[in-house]
């Protein structure tokens, strides 16, 4: 659809005070406007259009602005194929699904070399590293379908050998803890990365590490650019504040009783930017910061924190030789 087409329909919608999006409280208008299956309310929209021209204002063009606000109409047009995961596995859809995602991966098996394992700098006495992977890819992930905590869908068969060479590549590494979310596709990937690894004592599971949740954006196909935190808590979905004391405390918690140790976890795309973020503007501001918008699925990420001063340091970023042909 024509962003300038989107924009017009956007600005004629509010206009109207009508509501066309979602369930909100707050909202004045009684009224509500079916759009294929969807209503969202006029406040709702207005107020996450408002939180994104504030993001982006002094940064990103206005075009940008223009782009991001033509995919939140967008949205409003489209319908959730599936509500969760249960009604994805039940569908037609999903034999076809397995099929072409295990051929990719006998592909992909073709056409690479052997996992070199990954080398990192000696770890001081002081410090702690954590190493932080993305889960493998999910079947949402292929569907393009916006989920976070809501939706608990499974890694599909290329996200198995995706996690199966993570494993190889961090298999010189000698892990004393590992971490994983409450959510199914980030204890899969564990699952198949720790066999690979010198196993660690234990394996804790905790909501900390859970990805965002996004409101009633989750479900939505093809909304990649509002599929994010600044959008979804205008949705019944987590606020940032929350999000970043989550990532706060995340690291706390893989700090506590670690010190010059090294430990796994296993996360979310994007919960573990807003991790990677929130040290980054520590270390060199927001320009720093911006490097870290899309992590690809079984990435590693290496962050150091020493133990005394409680300074963490990125080391590596995005890394995925791993999974490179």
């Amino acid at each position: 659809m024509n962003v300038l087409l989107m924009l017009t329909l956007i600005l004629s919608l509010l206009a109207s005070g009508n509501s066309f999006y979602g369930q909100t409280s707050s909202c004045p208008c009684p009224t509500r406007t079916s759009v294929i299956g969807h209503s969202l309310s006029s406040s709702s929209l207005s107020a996450a259009i408002t939180t994104r021209r504030n993001l982006i204002i002094g940064g990103a063009s206005a075009l940008s602005f223009k782009v991001v606000t033509g995919a939140v109409v967008y949205k409003a047009l489209t319908t959730k194929p599936y509500k969760t995961y249960d009604e994805l596995k039940d569908s037609d859809s999903y034999a076809s699904l397995e099929s072409s995602a295990d051929t990719e991966a006998l592909n992909l098996a073709a056409s690479m070399g052997p996992v070199r394992q990954l080398v990192l700098p000696p770890l001081s006495k002081d410090a702690t590293r954590i190493v932080v992977v993305r889960h493998g890819r999910t079947y949402m992930n292929r569907l393009k379908i916006c989920r976070g905590t809501r939706i608990d869908d499974e890694i599909d068969p290329l996200g198995k050998f995706q996690a199966q060479r993570t494993g190889l590549a961090l298999s010189g590494i000698s892990f004393d803890a590992a971490y994983e979310s409450t959510l199914l596709r980030s204890q899969q990937t564990l699952q198949i990365i720790s066999p690979a690894t010198s196993k660690s004592k234990s394996n804790t599971a905790t909501n900390l590490l859970n990805e965002v949740d996004y409101g009633e954006l989750e479900g939505l196909q093809n909304v990649k650019p509002i599929c994010s935190a600044p959008f979804g808590e205008h949705f019944g979905g987590e606020t940032v504040p929350n999000l970043n004391k989550r990532a706060d405390d995340a690291l706390a918690l893989m700090l506590k009783g670690n010190e010059g140790k090294t430990v796994l976890a296993v996360s979310h795309g994007a919960f573990i930017t807003t991790l990677l973020r929130r040290i980054a503007k520590e270390e060199g501001g927001d320009s720093e910061a911006d490097n870290f918008l899309f992590l690809k699925n079984c990435s590693i990420n290496v962050i150091d924190v020493d133990s005394k001063t409680g300074k963490a340091t990125i080391k590596l970023v995005n890394s995925y030789d791993h999974l490179s042909t």
